[in-house]
């Protein structure tokens, strides 16, 4: 366990790219509150854009057809509580998913050239990057907030204290992502699995994924329930509470901050605002494709390219307030 524990923990740490800006952020030459919010911004574009890259390279997703309980029960037997991940790399690279009520593919078609091993790295890590992505959305409402109301706290106390929670909740991340890679036994009931629903030969198949549930070691619903539901309220929570005391702030102690800072606080508050929204409301576009064709029986192509160009108003929206911050002469505030 310590070995799959220490693989998956050195692709999670060794590919995210925003581990390094982590770093960054604790040099002691921020001293502008503009140039803390630029490094806040690069910290949520350079994660935008990594996970918007990495879906439109990685899932491609098939929806094959709707299984009905019966028909499902029918092939797999009683083993019907798992949830597979198999890897065919003689047919694609395709990744498919086996539940109680679907079969979904996901194709690493453009990866095919790469060894197996790089291929499986790069999935490991975009799984294990894809449900932290909103884990830093309160970060900069937090940074803000204390920037507006805690003047004589230093900027790396500052800081510390927005980044400290989406540091927890990776670290969750870090020891939960062993689940992405099964001990034996498991792979080989996952192989059986897909070879019966499949009808492949074995010598196709590299395998990873997890038990739904499992009461020996971590499994998918452990997942969920300490890592996924928790860290997603807890996120959001944070946000929500953070940017109303922001709004506050800025009402009550506008007056007191010079015109160019009043502005560069009031556009910083509207790009989190933006940030926080657009994805949350654009992914329910092929998100509802998706589930219309599971219903519909029916087979789509290329929704990695729709994901993927969906996820891209977020990082270049916040780019574009960076980069505007940059040119703008900021006084502390």
């Amino acid at each position: 366990m310590s070995g799959y524990g220490l693989w998956i923990s050195s692709a999670r740490v060794l590919f995210p790219i925003e581990g390094k800006h982590y770093l960054t952020l604790s040099q002691n030459r921020m001293e502008k509150t503009a140039i803390v919010y630029q490094y806040s911004c690069i910290i949520s574009a350079v994660s935008s854009f990594y996970v918007a890259f990495f879906v439109a390279i990685i899932v491609d997703v098939r929806i094959l057809h709707f299984l009905r309980l019966s028909h499902f029960g029918a092939k797999m037997g009683e083993k019907n509580r798992n949830v597979y991940l198999c890897a065919k790399y003689k047919e694609g690279s395709r990744f498919i998913t086996v539940t109680e009520s679907s079969l979904t593919e996901f194709s690493l078609e453009r990866c095919t050239d790469l060894p197996p091993r790089v291929a499986d790295a790069i999935a490991v890590a975009f799984m294990a990057h894809l449900h932290s992505t909103w884990q830093t959305v309160p970060a900069p409402s937090i940074l803000q907030w204390l920037s507006l109301s805690r003047r004589k706290m230093s900027n790396v106390t500052r800081i510390m204290f927005a980044y400290s929670a989406p540091i927890a909740f990776h670290i969750i991340g870090w020891i939960m992502m062993i689940i992405a890679i099964p001990p034996p036994e498991l792979r080989e009931e996952m192989i059986e699995f897909a070879i019966r629903v499949h009808g492949t030969n074995r010598s196709e198949f590299r395998v990873f994924g997890a038990r739904l549930f499992d009461e020996t070691r971590i499994s998918t619903a452990d997942v969920a329930v300490f890592d996924f539901i928790p860290s997603f309220y807890a996120s959001y929570g944070l946000f929500v509470w953070t940017a109303s005391k922001v709004r506050k702030e800025l009402h009550s102690g506008g007056a007191k901050l010079s015109p160019k800072t009043a502005q560069m606080q009031r556009r910083f508050y509207r790009t989190q605002l933006a940030q926080v929204t657009i994805p949350l409301v654009l992914p329910t576009i092929p998100i509802g494709v998706v589930l219309f064709a599971i219903i519909s029986g029916l087979e789509i192509t290329g929704m990695s390219f729709i994901f993927g160009l969906i996820m891209w108003p977020t990082p270049c929206f916040t780019v574009s307030f960076e980069g505007q911050a940059s040119f703008t002469t900021m006084h502390n505030i």
